[in-house]
């Protein structure tokens, strides 16, 4: 996915930090700036797909009540994360995170769905 846009040097000495689990940066995880911690990264071969069960987070702004329903056993976990930032003031653009257990509807699954043949996953 990202190989075919990065320089070969700038994508190599990115996969050799995520799977040594070194980093320049913190990677950012929420408003507290907790530090990520990665490890068990592997590589694998990522192919666009639009199925109804997404295993990450992804960005949703409709309507929540349209990822309601499913039972007792169904959960939706929201958080509002930044985006962007507004450069003119240095401050974050906020945007609504979902992660769900339970199937998303057709007309509410994001552009950026790519999966591994196991699971699918959201990338911005």
């Amino acid at each position: 996915l990202a190989q075919r846009t990065l320089p070969d040097d700038l994508w190599n000495r990115l996969c050799q930090s995520v799977l040594k689990g070194q980093c320049v940066y913190l990677p950012y995880l929420g408003r507290n700036d907790f530090p990520a911690q990665i490890d068990g990264a592997d590589m694998v071969e990522l192919s666009p797909s639009r199925q109804p069960y997404i295993h990450s987070l992804f960005r949703y702004d409709g309507d929540l009540k349209a990822l309601a329903g499913g039972g007792y056993s169904r959960y939706l976990l929201v958080e509002t994360a930044p985006v962007a930032l507004a450069a003119d003031h240095h401050f974050y653009r906020f945007g609504r995170y979902v992660f769900m257990n339970g199937a998303v509807p057709e007309q509410a699954l994001p552009d950026g769905l790519y999966s591994d043949g196991k699971r699918q996953y959201a990338f911005y």
